[in-house]
């Protein structure tokens, strides 16, 4: 659906002849691997930025990957980031100035495509790839592996790994939680080694939190 999307897009651009859809979704399938966004995702997103901004096949690879680090940071869908972007190449309205972004409306859509993509960068630039080096993030790209297996065929494979995949999932949620417990333990700790104020209430902190961290090690092990 998403790739049908697009090619309309395209088409309804008259961009069929200079834009190759194989070449965007392998350019998604790259995305997908390092950020939390499926290659469907960004796909549907890539075809509202054409309908609305009217990109050439560089100009849609080269803006995609700065708005993806914008609604990671700003906890926008995608889609709809794609659609604020679009809007503001193909017309004579900004609509990212509420997020801090402020481009030159009587420039030319090259111009404004520039500019957009340097602001995005400076101000969002890793964000997607940050968030899937996560815990969280980790598991959403599992998720995203998954669903491709089920495009391809592997339906049944998928089913009959959903266990392991709920185990799995268990395990990663316990790994975070124990990073969790550690940091705010070490947080009271300096607290109180610096002297800072009420230091018998920040040794309770403390102890508790390392009592939950020793608590949460200990059913890992019996995992």
């Amino acid at each position: 659906q998403a790739e049908a999307k697009l090619t309309a897009a395209i088409k309804a651009t008259g961009k069929q002849a200079s834009i190759n859809v194989d070449h965007l979704k392998r350019y998604a399938a790259q995305l997908q691997k390092v950020t939390t966004f499926g290659d469907e995702t960004t796909l549907s997103a890539m075809a509202l930025l054409q309908n609305l901004g009217d990109l050439s096949e560089k100009g849609l690879k080269k803006i995609i990957p700065g708005i993806q680090d914008m609604a990671t940071a700003m906890g926008l869908d995608l889609t709809m980031a794609a659609g604020l972007v679009g809007k503001t190449l193909g017309s004579t309205t900004n609509a990212l100035s509420r997020y801090g972004i402020v481009v030159d409306m009587t420039g030319t859509k090259q111009e404004k495509l520039a500019e957009l993509t340097k602001q995005m960068t400076d101000k969002f630039g890793g964000m997607a790839k940050a968030l899937a080096q996560t815990a969280t993030g980790g598991l959403t790209q599992f998720s995203n592996a998954l669903g491709d297996l089920k495009e391809q065929g592997g339906r049944s494979l998928v089913t009959a790994l959903q266990p392991m995949t709920k185990w799995l999932t268990g395990i990663i949620s316990k790994w975070a939680d124990a990073a969790k417990g550690a940091n705010n333990y070490r947080e009271a700790a300096n607290r109180v080694a610096k002297g800072a104020a009420k230091a018998n209430d920040d040794m309770i902190v403390a102890l508790g939190q390392l009592g939950k961290l020793q608590q949460i090690k200990g059913n890992l092990k019996n995992q």
